[in-house]
């Protein structure tokens, strides 16, 4: 019979400390994905960008990055609370790399033709249980709506923005190393969320 998921409260951490004493729970891993699973796809989504959108999906990139994952647990270093999201975040962006070298040599290849160039079909098919096409394409749609948001925010705050609440990242550690006051950092993310919710017209973090 499948273990039950741990109920305590608290940091990832403590799912975290559990898998390594039991890689193979799927509760446990389901646990963990439900966990981050919205704030993951947002930060998909903006990665991709609006070449990569066309032709990508957020899910199946993020399906790829826990794939990744759960393969190569064995190497995963536990080096605080956050660890295994910011490790999710990196796979995240290397799956994207993959499939933007992927987009770039086919447009190569199909240059003069006036059809746009499509990724190859994502081996992995992983879809959520219980949602139906309605909810999947409002979810889609609202992700939409943040990444369009989002993308409107002055540079200088949005680079904060993603750094922090959607990274995952520590204030502190993005202004070491971009060579700033914490405090400064702590301004733009204030200002940056100002524009955010102004553009949304609401508030980002109640959906992520």
């Amino acid at each position: 019979m499948e273990d039950s998921a741990p109920q305590e409260p608290g940091q990832s951490e403590i799912w975290v400390h559990h898998l390594q004493e039991r890689p193979d729970s799927d509760t446990l891993w389901s646990t963990l994905h439900d966990r981050y699973q919205k704030r993951i796809l947002v930060y998909a989504h903006y990665r991709l960008g609006p070449e990569l959108r066309r032709t990508c999906d957020a899910e199946d990139v993020v399906n790829e990055a826990w794939f990744r994952i759960v393969s190569h647990w064995d190497q995963f270093e536990y080096r605080g609370p956050d660890s295994l999201f910011h490790w999710l975040c990196l796979q995240v962006r290397r799956a994207i790399l993959d499939r933007r070298r992927q987009w770039e040599r086919r447009c190569a290849g199909q240059q003069g033709e006036a059809n746009e160039p499509a990724l190859p079909a994502d081996v992995l098919d992983v879809t959520e249980q219980g949602m139906g096409p309605r909810t999947e394409v409002m979810q889609m749609e609202l992700r939409d709506r943040l990444t369009e948001a989002l993308e409107t925010v002055p540079v200088l705050y949005r680079q904060v923005l993603v750094a922090v609440l959607l990274e995952g990242r520590a204030p502190a550690d993005v202004a070491e190393e971009h060579g700033k006051k914490a405090d400064t950092v702590r301004k733009q993310l204030a200002r940056g969320m100002e524009h955010w919710r102004s553009a949304l017209g609401g508030d980002p973090m109640q959906y992520l």
